[in-house]
């Protein structure tokens, strides 16, 4: 009964329409389904009420790679995810952005941008996803959260 690995989209990219995704060849992020994504999903969210923003981010990942929808829609929910959402959202926002920093080198910029959060809440969410960044960016964040002495001990937004 077990769901197939499916490919979503295998699209070539490049020109000025595809900013932020790889220059040549194509992309293609494995996935277990747009509705299959949304149950697992659901499983891992601490409030029923935050479960939208995960779904959101789902479909916006999704439409994003049958070409349905712009770099800045996925990057909105990714941002509203990772930074109001609470247990089990943030955590989901984070798995789905490094997948696409993979196909999608221009997302790396959110890691950047949540590591120079003003709550350290958000920062600390960042600080957790270091060894998951893409190398030269986790370098970059790592120095920024470095001296972050709020960061040691704050957790705020759980």
């Amino acid at each position: 009964m077990g769901q197939l690995l499916t490919t979503l989209s295998r699209r070539s990219v490049g020109g000025t329409a595809n900013l932020g995704r790889k220059a040549t060849g194509t992309v293609a992020m494995f996935t277990f389904g747009r509705e299959h994504e949304h149950e697992c999903a659901a499983r891992y969210v601490r409030n029923p009420a935050q479960l939208g923003l995960v779904t959101a981010l789902i479909d916006a990942v999704h439409d994003l790679l049958e070409a349905k929808t712009s770099d800045e829609r996925v990057r909105s929910a990714v941002r509203a995810a990772f930074v109001e959402g609470g247990s089990g959202v943030w955590e989901q926002a984070g798995s789905w952005l490094r997948k696409l920093c993979k196909d999608y080198p221009g997302f790396s910029a959110l890691w950047q941008e949540f590591a120079s959060h003003s709550r350290a809440g958000i920062r600390f969410r960042a600080a957790a996803f270091l060894d998951e960044m893409p190398g030269a960016i986790a370098e970059n964040v790592q120095s920024r959260l470095a001296g972050d002495k709020k960061l040691s001990c704050s957790r705020d937004g759980d």
